[in-house]
């Protein structure tokens, strides 16, 4: 499931009154979920006679800090939000009035609500003419490809689609209008992140700038409105009068500023923000601003749940503007400005630092020890199992996420989907538990939320049916994949009456948004990978050996550099969970296809004999049409295995499919992992669950009673009503609980809940907030 999926019902982000969880419950959740890390190949650890612990990481989303490092090694934090003081007069005298992001949300969701009337025309006298024409474009000149026209099918549907075209040319029609007198357009629910920013950069590239989008983290829906007209007088009032060092600039021309004095045309600052996305932040950052999302950039997106600090850049941004919204924005600040020559490109960072709090740890033996000892016990194993994870790492595995938490995983989607049997594929995305639909279940129907409900009754009516309509109006938006399957297979023809399309499965499939759909098949090539590193460790130790796979230049690039850590992956790029991209073909690439392409070659008994190559250096692929596999045990081991029951039956050697979509190039993946500094570490005792153990970089840029003045008055939105800065008083109990935190650093294409999982042994368990998987 997508961490960015909010159920109906507000999630609790602090323990329940009353919570005293025992180790025997964690160690239960920790069986059932070694249970799912066995099924998607998650086996094996690299020490396995070592004592772990347990605990459980982000019960609140300040127990999971992520803070970026750059590509020089340099960690970012939020150090200063002011300007210099010239600057800082600029600002203070200026009258403009600025919405906050609540503001923003009440405005659009009353003209959601209301019905659209005849805007009057702006005919006022503006200096700006020639420029608003040029950005707005003339009607005759907007011209749809048939390529953009179906990637916009993939991703929205046509009917979305439809009312995008005609909002354009509502647009371009009438360029004097304010952007708020055009009605916006909703989308159908996104689950995918990668789905979500897939189609923010279409919008931008294709509409030209004159559509703005933004995601509704209530239901996952993408609101497109019309762009804002930028105002230049506003804008050149908040340009910047001094350089960082004090010097006045010296302004060239009206309203124009001297970019190359400031240090370049764009602006880097640190975005530090909590409970947010990077998308919805920076969509509102040039929402405030007044310009296009696209003239924003930044090395990628990072979680939503936790709190993070990451550098972004904005092309011809000034930094007064930007300050000024400190004051408005909502857990986000942004500071430390400085003006370059050029702006970030997507896979600019040298990876991540994580400081992560595990709360109410506890031996994995489970012995009954008081806390005292409990706690000398913990830093014994976590001194160790530190020092270990530094020295031999761990396997780079894919985490459970990447594989959905349901019962039929997206690895047998996607399988199902290679082998051709689409019919079975959609049978799985429209499965249900049937016991959800007894309603004297209330055990039952107490632990899920009220959309899963929803999902089961729908698909109830539509196996059972095959009433699409009634369907579709109990279905839930945000459930899209179900949503494009039905309306698909349920379509009736106006003319005859006739559903048409009740047995076609792939055009099912290919209703369902493209990045969404890809994500089965992708699921399926980490299953495999997962499966063979296992395997590879088990066959041949933590040695490299004759026929493994390395990465063509990595080597030499990295002694250039200096580096011996083996994690130069720098150049690729990467997603927004710090994955390597898998593209489907270089063609079927969303944005700009790279300039090289990632090549491995198999190394020779002299180069192992050289001890030039270590465990870290080995690379083992994602099958595919377009990769080498290792010349050795292991690279036959890939046929054994996708050619077993449990693989599909499939060949590796032979995985094109005439669905483009669906047949893969491949790509490779580092087999091992390890911290790129040395892990930190600290054993703590609390009593209060609702404590906050670390400081975040917001914290010492916001006052404390202004935070808990929000929480109180609940502006802090949906996952902060428990209060997450405020600690109880009234509680009295001793400090009778255990707390291990952690700050390691971690490369572009590491999982953190992988460092955790050999660290702990498989202890570490992720907070489930509400209620079970109902599915």
């Amino acid at each position: 499931m997508d961490e960015d999926e909010q159920p109906n019902k507000r999630a609790r982000l602090s323990a329940p009154e009353g919570y005293t969880e025992s180790f025997q419950s964690t160690a239960q959740l920790n069986s059932d979920d070694r249970e799912k890390e066995a099924r998607v190949g998650i086996d094996r650890f690299v020490i396995t006679d070592a004592p772990g612990f347990t605990g459980v990481f982000k019960q609140r989303y300040t127990d999971f800090l992520v803070n970026e490092i750059l590509p020089n090694g340099q960690v970012v934090h939020l150090r200063k939000v002011e300007l210099p003081d010239k600057d800082r007069q600029e600002i203070s005298g200026s009258k403009a009035p600025v919405e906050s992001m609540k503001d923003v949300q009440k405005r659009r969701l009353k003209e959601s609500n209301g019905k659209q009337t005849a805007p009057e025309l702006d005919v006022s006298d503006d200096t700006n003419a020639q420029d608003t024409a040029d950005a707005r474009g003339k009607e005759d000149d907007f011209s749809l490809s048939t390529e953009d026209s179906e990637l916009l099918k993939s991703i929205f549907g046509q009917e979305t689609v439809d009312a995008l075209l005609a909002l354009h040319k509502k647009i371009l029609k009438h360029p004097h209008w304010k952007a708020r007198d055009f009605h916006p357009v909703n989308s159908s629910p996104m689950t995918d992140r990668i789905q979500r920013t897939e189609a923010h950069q279409a919008l931008r590239r294709i509409f030209g700038g004159h559509l703005e989008s933004t995601t509704d983290n209530t239901n996952g829906c993408i609101k497109i409105v019309a762009a804002s007209k930028p105002n230049p007088r506003s804008n050149a009032r908040s340009a910047p009068t001094h350089t960082a060092d004090g010097k006045a600039l010296q302004v060239q021309g009206r309203g124009k500023v001297a970019w190359d004095q400031l240090g370049g045309e764009y602006l880097h600052f640190s975005l530090a923000k909590e409970n947010k996305d990077t998308m919805e932040t920076v969509n509102f950052i040039a929402l405030q601003l007044k310009l296009n999302p696209k003239y924003f950039n930044f090395a990628g997106t990072k979680d939503r749940r936790g709190v993070t600090v990451q550098r972004v850049s904005g092309h011809r941004v000034h930094r007064n503007a930007l300050a000024a919204l400190n004051k408005r924005l909502y857990s986000a600040r942004v500071g430390d400005f400085e003006y370059q020559a050029n702006g970030l490109d997507l896979g600019d960072l040298g990876g991540n630092e994580f400081t992560i709090v595990l709360r109410d740890c506890h031996l994995s033996a489970g012995e009954n020890l008081d806390v005292e000892k409990r706690m000398a016990e913990l830093k014994e194993v976590v001194r160790r199992r530190v020092k270990e994870s530094e020295a031999k790492g761990w396997i780079n595995y894919y985490g459970l996420q990447r594989f959905g938490s349901f019962t039929h995983g997206t690895e047998t989607i996607g399988l199902k989907m290679l082998q051709g049997n689409f019919e079975d594929a959609v049978d799985l995305l429209l499965d249900y538990n049937s016991a959800n639909l007894d309603h004297d279940n209330s055990a039952s129907r107490g632990l899920i939320s009220s959309d899963d409900l929803k999902r089961t009754e729908a698909l109830h009516i539509w196996v059972t049916q095959r009433d699409s309509r009634r369907a579709l109006e109990k279905l839930p938006r945000r459930f899209s994949a179900e949503s494009s399957i039905i309306k698909h297979l349920g379509f009736r023809d106006k003319k005859t009456g006739q559903t048409n399309r009740i047995r076609d499965f792939q055009g099912a499939l290919g209703q369902i948004p493209r990045n969404l759909r890809l994500m089965y098949t992708h699921a399926y090539q980490s299953f495999v990978w997962n499966a063979v590193a296992g395997k590879r460790l088990e066959m041949s130790g933590s040695n490299a050996v004759a026929g493994d796979l390395v990465i063509v230049g990595e080597k030499e690039k990295e002694q250039r550099k200096g580096q011996s850590n083996g994690q130069a992956e720098d150049d690729m790029e990467v997603d927004d969970a710090g994955e390597i991209i898998i593209k489907p073909t270089a063609e079927d690439s969303a944005g700009d296809a790279p300039e090289n392409f990632t090549r491995a070659r198999h190394l020779s008994q002299q180069e192992v004999e050289s001890g030039e190559y270590d465990i870290f250096d080995i690379v083992l692929p994602l099958p595919g049409f377009d990769v080498e596999y290792p010349s050795n045990a292991i690279g036959a081991y890939y046929k054994e295995f996708m050619g077993s029951e449990r693989g599909g039956a499939l060949d590796p050697h032979n995985m094109r499919r005439k669905w483009k979509d669906i047949s893969l190039s491949g790509d490779y993946r580092k087999l091992m992992a390890r911290p790129l500094e040395s892990v930190k570490w600290e054993v703590r005792r609390y009593s209060d669950p609702e404590e906050q153990l670390v400081e975040t970089d917001l914290d010492k840029h916001i006052d404390r009673s202004e935070k808990v003045e929000r929480i109180n008055s609940g502006e802090n939105g949906d996952d902060t009503a428990n209060g997450e800065l405020k600690k109880s008083e009234d509680k009295k109990a001793e400090d009778d609980k255990v707390a291990v935190i952690l700050k390691l650093q971690l490369g572009s294409s590491q999982y953190a809940t992988m460092a955790l999982r050999e660290l702990t042994k498989g202890g570490a368990q992720s907070y489930k907030p509400e209620y079970a998987n109902s599915r």
